[in-house]
């Protein structure tokens, strides 16, 4: 932005003193002397101030782009300074639009008016940093040549006879046997519990043989709580038991039911009779 403002403020000046200082009356004389070569007349008057018109339109879109671009509105200096060079047709304003063309991006259309500056304009006051720009330029805008696509890998497929067939892979927790395994463990848990406390109770009934034999030696009198703990841990025990029994069972039971995978599924039964003997047998595989 500095290295352009620095530059532009001259050609501000410079360019809009030229568009300003054109005189309406060279304009008609210019006038006059085209019309003489012309097949058919035309108002010298009229056409002098037709041009000066244009020049004046110029000026105004000259003005309008600097003010523009004082604002940071580089899109809409653009516009307006196009609008002038069409207006005027000055080749040195081509130099300003390649420079607001250059902010914008525009590589291609700034490398243009750069050439065209420099070809229209042999002794403008800024060929050096136009030859210089089109020179940075001629590398930026440079088109890219894109490579070239890199050949799929060819794959060589078996045939299918020798492909092989990966069988499917399925895990042994089934929910049934997730429910049926946790039965049985917390099962298996219950049942120590029952032994454990089943201990207590026999414990507590050895004291309490003690106590009573202590007693019958004249001692002190016989330690009733301790056949009520005797009672409470062996009621326990066998609550404990029960549940214990009913919780394996069960979930031994959901496992025969539902083994996991339909070829583990196989299962026989079978009905017998010998002398003296009937029976029936069933097995399940899991």
């Amino acid at each position: 932005m500095l290295r352009t403002a620095s530059i532009w403020a001259p050609v501000v000046l410079s360019s809009a003193h030229a568009l300003a200082d054109d005189s309406p009356t060279q304009k008609v004389q210019a006038a006059k002397a085209d019309a003489n070569a012309r097949t058919e007349p035309v108002e010298p008057h009229d056409q002098g101030m037709t041009k000066a018109s244009s020049e004046q339109l110029a000026a105004v879109a000259y003005q309008k782009a600097v003010a523009s671009y004082a604002n940071g509105d580089l899109t809409g200096a653009l516009d307006s300074m196009r609008e002038s060079y069409q207006l005027s047709k000055r080749a040195e304003l081509l130099y300003n639009l390649a420079q607001l063309e250059e902010e914008l991006k525009a590589c291609s259309d700034a490398l243009t008016d750069y050439g065209r500056y420099l070809e229209l304009v042999p002794n403008g006051r800024y060929r050096e940093s136009a030859k210089q720009a089109r020179v940075r330029l001629e590398q930026e805008c440079a088109p890219q040549t894109p490579a070239p696509p890199s050949p799929a890998p060819l794959t060589h497929d078996p045939p299918p006879a020798e492909r092989a067939v990966v069988p499917e892979q399925t895990s042994y927790w089934t929910a049934a046997r997730i429910i049926g395994w946790s039965t049985v463990s917390i099962g298996t848990l219950a049942g120590a519990g029952a032994i454990y406390l089943q201990l207590e109770a026999v414990q507590a009934r050895n004291e309490l043989q003690q106590s009573i034999d202590n007693a019958n030696a004249g001692g002190p009198a016989v330690d009733m709580a301790l056949q009520d703990r005797m009672h409470r841990y062996n009621h326990a025990a066998i609550g404990l038991g029960i549940t214990s029994g009913a919780m394996i069972a069960s979930g031994a039971l959901v496992l025969l039911l539902d083994p996991g995978k339909a070829e583990q599924r196989a299962h026989s039964a079978s009905l017998y009779a010998l002398p003296g003997l009937v029976g029936a047998t069933y097995a399940q595989c899991f």
